[in-house]
């Protein structure tokens, strides 16, 4: 929306966007694991980056892909810790 409103400052208005859903999944803390929470505001942070860097700053697009591997990285991880537990508790059982 904020594209197709804001042709001057759509990047600004999607920055607000971004950063008050960050802040407010960082109060909020909307999702029982802690991993949920960590991964979306990772991701949002990710967004940021790639909102700020979409006018050819090479730095800011670099800093985004990086961090977008670092939170893929981390969503398997936890993927993969969250199953093996789920398994280890239906072995118990």
């Amino acid at each position: 929306m904020a594209a197709e409103l804001f042709n001057e400052s759509q990047q600004i208005v999607q920055a607000i966007i971004v950063i008050f859903s960050i802040a407010g999944h960082l109060i909020v803390r909307p999702y029982e694991d802690r991993a949920g929470n960590i991964v979306v505001v990772l991701f949002g942070i990710c967004e940021l980056f790639g909102i700020l860097g979409a006018q050819e700053n090479e730095a800011l697009q670099w800093i985004h892909v990086l961090l977008l591997m670092l939170a893929l990285v981390l969503l398997c991880f936890f993927g993969v810790k969250s199953t093996i537990s789920e398994v280890k508790h239906q072995k118990e059982q």
